[in-house]
């Protein structure tokens, strides 16, 4: 009686160009397509407010056009301080639905009391007629104090 030949083996094939192994597709770069700028035109604050919060110092609101709820994307808000440990710039683009998010830091961060930041819309050809001024304080819990600074501008 013969030996029954052995159970074939899930040997790879080598590849035409001699390495071993299965063939690998080369990896695709993705590309990053940047972010429109902001959009050219007037940009004015509409209101600004201060906000307590114990846990965080930043800058956050939104941008619509004049006369309408109608929001703006991509609008670069900057954010700078007077202090060197928090002149920044610090900046965000505004989503799909106008708003932006600049986190500066942690409110139990002792440094950042009394430092005086300034916010405004950039861009090229972009004209900020307001610049929004506040001094952050980190009493928390004080209601004249600033840890956090609502900015809602509009596009004129």
């Amino acid at each position: 009686n013969p030996a029954a030949p052995p159970p074939p083996t899930n040997t790879p094939v080598p590849r035409a160009d001699g390495c071993p192994g299965q063939h690998v597709r080369p990896l695709t770069t993705p590309t990053n397509t940047p972010e429109p700028n902001t959009p050219p035109g007037s940009y004015e604050i509409e209101n600004e407010q201060n906000k307590d919060d114990c846990a965080n110092i930043g800058v956050f609101g939104k941008v619509k056009e004049k006369g309408s709820d109608r929001p703006v994307q991509f609008v670069t808000i900057e954010v700078k301080g007077d202090n060197d440990k928090f002149k920044g710039p610090y900046t965000d683009k505004t989503d799909a639905n106008g708003r932006y998010d600049i986190f500066i830091t942690g409110a139990d961060n002792d440094d950042v009391d009394g430092v005086e930041f300034k916010a405004k819309v950039v861009g090229d050809g972009v004209e900020s007629e307001d610049t929004a001024e506040w001094t952050v304080s980190t009493d928390c819990g004080d209601e004249d104090s600033t840890q956090v600074y609502e900015i809602n501008w509009n596009k004129k």
